[in-house]
């Protein structure tokens, strides 16, 4: 038996990786950027106050920190632009894994729900043309119902749009379509 790569099995789930893999990278540099950036503001703050350096040399020092400082702060323009595209990007991209999540979980409902109506039927050795009513909320209250109830997308709150709010999001749809791959592997 072939078992596909997820990315094949879930491609919103893979590009939602993809998307929170880009966003991190971009937040990385941006960081990187801002201190870059910082450390040349001291060096011409340095430059300044060194009484040692002569008027050629401190003029030469401002000025390469000043020039640097303006090419930092184009890039963590750059990088902000970047960064806030690659949000939206992320955004549009859970809401289609969190589609898929939910087409997953449902799924193993079905499954769960079906092995224990069969466990029930059998146990109490009812018929399968008579119903299960009286036992439909008990099924459904199951642990092993309730286990992957959990693990459905939740919709975010109102004003959950900060970037560290979006990405906390995009890793939790992440980390339940994992939790949903090992519960779908457990023998009921």
């Amino acid at each position: 038996m072939i078992i596909e790569p997820p990315a094949k099995l879930y491609p919103a789930r893979a590009k939602l990786g993809e998307k929170l893999a880009r966003v991190k990278e971009f937040d990385g540099q941006l960081q990187e950027y801002h201190g870059t950036a910082a450390k040349a503001e001291t060096t011409e703050q340095e430059a300044l106050e060194d009484a040692k350096l002569t008027e050629e040399e401190a003029a030469d020092r401002i000025s390469r920190a000043q020039n640097l400082k303006g090419v930092f702060a184009a890039r963590v323009k750059n990088r902000e632009s970047a960064l806030a595209k690659a949000l939206l990007e992320l955004k549009e991209a859970m809401s289609t894994a969190e589609n898929e999540l939910r087409g997953l979980v449902d799924t193993e409902l079905g499954r769960r729900d079906a092995i224990l109506t069969e466990k029930v039927r059998s146990t109490l050795q009812i018929p399968k043309e008579d119903g299960l009513a009286p036992f439909r909320l008990l099924i459904g209250h199951s642990p092993l119902i309730q286990s992957i109830r959990l693990l459905e997308p939740t919709s975010p709150f109102a004003g959950q749009d900060t970037p560290q709010q979006i990405l906390d999001r995009a890793e939790g749809v992440l980390a339940k379509f994992h939790r949903v791959e090992i519960e779908a592997r457990k023998e009921i």
